[in-house]
């Protein structure tokens, strides 16, 4: 993980609505501002609440049946002993890509579980205790799409990489060995005996008899630029394929120097396909599944379909049950007749969003919307897991925790209080309605004040007796979905409101904007078009002090000298609030899509990303990066002229066995403001560079770093810019 800023200028409060436009256009379509990697103090760790099953695997562990789950934002681990009732076993921590469905894959042999997980690479875990999953070890790749192992070997998928070959004779320790690049789009791999076939775009036949040194042998690919080939599936001496907007393909690999194509059914958009014995079974989105017969692979017929409420994303076969992911639910059909299947169990896995976290003790608890209040032990962080839930009446939108309850503001059902004393049985005590739709909650003493969104409401509701909570005043304020209380004053949308008196209260002062609010001693904390650090000495007359740029946030959290910005994760120094300073960032929007609310307790951070779930990140300290002149002799950096005014030339050296090569310009703090991957500069053996970032905006003098990463290997030397 790496880091990337980068400087604007202060936009105008004339502005501001347009800016508040774009940044709900971001959450939307899932994109992402100008700086894209991650600083090297902000690491993800686990996440839960997952939602959109979209590929599975099946296991038998142990005699007992399970059911590996893809989803976005975990693992989900399913007990199918019984395929008409599947019961939640887990999740394990998932931070794939959003919005991409063909990253990810999975596969069981024995007790191991292998995970390609996107930008994360290849993941094994022992689930001989599928209860307690241990993860063994890891392989760093560009970007893991599907997986499948072989004896000592993991093949994966890599999209823009190709083929990546692994060792995994030790699953605590496994070694890339191997890769082909194959022009991009690498999504899926299936593997038999000495040959790899590799869904990218076009089919691609690969010799792996000597897995260090893979041998493209063919490639099929009869429709040209139409070929899309999503996933694939081997049996015997033919490859199926599906094959996005051409349907599911039988190609004939008797000869795979020379691939012939055998057959094809078109039945919707092609998503996923496996096979067993003589039938095929496609994912075919909208359509749902397709059961082709294949014992005669030159003559294939559909034996039937059987549609899925949603759309049909991927699909495995064992012993008489199709196990199928759906986004919305992942439905286990009986095949046992291939011409008459029908459903017998279901899990749902309903789209909803994680809105708000409170933290308490070793529990988070998470607003998630429709579904009420869901209760995650994050004793160990690394393995959040659900333990409790309590289904409110409408949606929670915030929730906030005192003593032995949970405050939930659940939209147009008004304020609802949950006893949480013990987490894995919570129930509601009382509730309160609120007239109107409520947004947040936060609770100081014997009160609770929340804010009532665009209706732009303060209400105050006494809840010394949570049995029978009473609102006892009401006052409108200035908009905004987010509310904090400190001292005898509540920050809501752009007022102060003093509450000394919590049955009069009054507005005493206003300041610019409306989303994130964080206030500590006499310091206010916003982030809307900017990240802004007012003085609040005089609640009367807020003075902003500092501000910093392109900070977007719904939220803020505070611990010791620094400032955590919900959207994005941006980490702000606020030890001097004139000048604050950026010293870490997450790309959500990048890895788990955009986030909302966040909570912070012991440097870690408690973070809601909508349909994502709840993920939980670690602030490790200040950023820096230092040289490093490593010894080894398999690379080597020159960079000249160094120091250097209008351009230097970065010169390398990358053994011919690599292809997980970076290149990348870092300023004195550690933030990632420039990267070149192996694709780019494969080709030679040099980098001109510029003094320019990512954006091509021109930097400011002064000392920069530049890293070599080649595998495990890294090489960083010092280089001063001048002007």
């Amino acid at each position: 993980m790496n880091l990337i800023f980068k400087k604007g200028v202060l936009l105008k409060v004339n502005i501001a609505f347009m800016l508040y436009i774009f940044y709900f256009f971001l959450l939307t379509f899932n994109l992402s501002f100008s700086y894209t990697q991650d600083s090297l103090n902000v690491k993800w760790l686990g996440s839960c609440l997952g939602t959109q099953p979209r590929k599975v695997a099946f296991g038998e562990i142990s005699g007992n049946s399970y059911l590996f789950v893809f989803l976005h934002g975990s693992i989900m681990v399913l007990d199918v002993n019984d395929p008409a009732i599947p019961q939640k076993v887990i999740e394990i921590g998932n931070s794939g890509i959003p919005g991409r469905g063909w990253i990810g894959g999975l596969t069981v042999i024995d007790t191991l579980l292998y995970i390609a997980i996107g930008p994360y690479g290849l993941w094994i875990y022992n689930v001989a205790n599928p209860y307690a999953p241990v993860r063994l070890g890891t392989c760093d790749t560009e970007d893991a799409c599907g997986v499948a192992v072989s004896g000592n070997y993991a093949y994966v998928a890599d999209y823009d990489s190709g083929l990546v070959i692994i060792d995994i004779s030790q699953p605590s320790a496994p070694v890339k060995v191997g890769s082909l690049y194959m022009g991009g789009c690498a999504r899926d791999v299936a593997v038999l005996d000495t040959f790899a076939y590799v869904a990218a775009r076009k089919l691609h036949i690969v010799n792996i008899a000597n897995p260090l040194s893979p041998l493209l042998i063919d490639t099929w690919n009869p429709h040209g630029g139409n070929e899309d080939v999503m996933q694939v599936a081997v049996q015997e001496n033919f490859v199926y394929l599906a094959n996005f907007f051409l349907g599911f393909w039988i190609v004939d690999m008797t000869n795979p120097q020379s691939p012939v194509s055998a057959d094809s059914i078109f039945h919707g958009l092609a998503l996923d396909i496996t096979v067993n014995g003589n039938y095929a079974y496609g994912a075919a989105d909208e359509r749902g599944i397709v059961i082709i017969n294949i014992m005669d692979p030159y003559n294939t017929y559909i034996e039937d379909t059987l549609n899925t409420p949603a759309s049909a994303q991927g699909i495995c076969v064992s012993d008489g049950y199709a196990y199928v992911a759906d986004m919305l639910s992942t439905r286990i059909i009986d095949v046992s007749n291939p011409a008459n299947p029908f459903e017998i169990g279901v899990y749902e896995n309903l789209t909803y969003f994680a809105q708000d976290v409170a933290i308490s003790g070793d529990y988070a608890y998470v607003a998630y919307g429709k579904e009420g209040l869901r209760i995650i032990d994050v004793s160990n962080p690394y393995f959040p897991g659900e333990v409790g839930f309590w289904d409110t009446p409408y949606i929670a939108r915030g929730v906030a925790v005192s003593d032995s309850y949970a405050y939930v503001a659940d939209g147009e059902s008004g304020l609802r209080i949950i006893d949480i004393t013990n987490p894995f049985s919570p129930y509601e005590v009382g509730y309160c309605d609120t007239i109107g739709w409520v947004e947040h909650v936060t609770v100081s003493g014997d009160y609770a004040y929340l804010a009532c969104g665009n209706s732009g409401f303060l209400k105050i509701i006494d809840i010394s007796n949570p049995y029978s909570p009473i609102l006892i005043a009401s006052l409108l304020a200035t908009g905004g979905s987010r509310i904090v209380k400190h001292g005898k004053y509540v920050y809501a949308g752009r007022s102060i409101i003093d509450v000394s008196n919590p049955y009069a209260p009054f507005e005493i002062g206003r300041f610019p904007g409306v989303n994130g609010i964080a206030v500590s001693d006499n310091y206010l904390y916003t982030a809307y078009y900017s990240f802004c650090v007012f003085d609040v000495s005089d609640h009367s007359s807020p003075i902003l002090l500092s501000s910093l740029d392109e900070i977007y946030g719904p939220d803020i959290a505070l611990q010791d000298n620094y400032a955590f910005v919900g959207g994005n994760v941006d980490v702000i120094d606020i030890t001097d609030p004139f000048n604050p300073e950026m010293v870490g960032y997450y790309s959500t929007y990048i890895h788990i899509g955009p986030s909302g609310y966040l909570e912070v307790s012991d440097y870690n951070i408690y973070v809601t990303c909508g349909d994502r779930g709840l993920h939980i990140l670690r602030f490790t300290g200040a950023p820096g990066i230092e040289e490093v002149r490593n010894k080894r002799q398999e690379a080597r950096l020159q960079i000249y002229p160094n120091p250097f005014r209008q351009m230097t030339t970065i010169k390398f050296q990358i053994p011919s066995s690599k292809s997980q090569v970076t290149m990348s310009i870092y300023d004195a703090s550690g933030r990632l403001i420039r990267q070149w991957d192996y694709p780019t500069i494969r080709l030679s053996n040099q980098i001109i560079w510029n003094g320019v970032d990512d954006a091509g905006q021109k930097l400011p003098s002064g000392v920069y770093f530049c890293r070599l990463d080649i595998g495990e290997y890294n090489e960083t030397q010092k280089i001063l810019f001048l002007k």
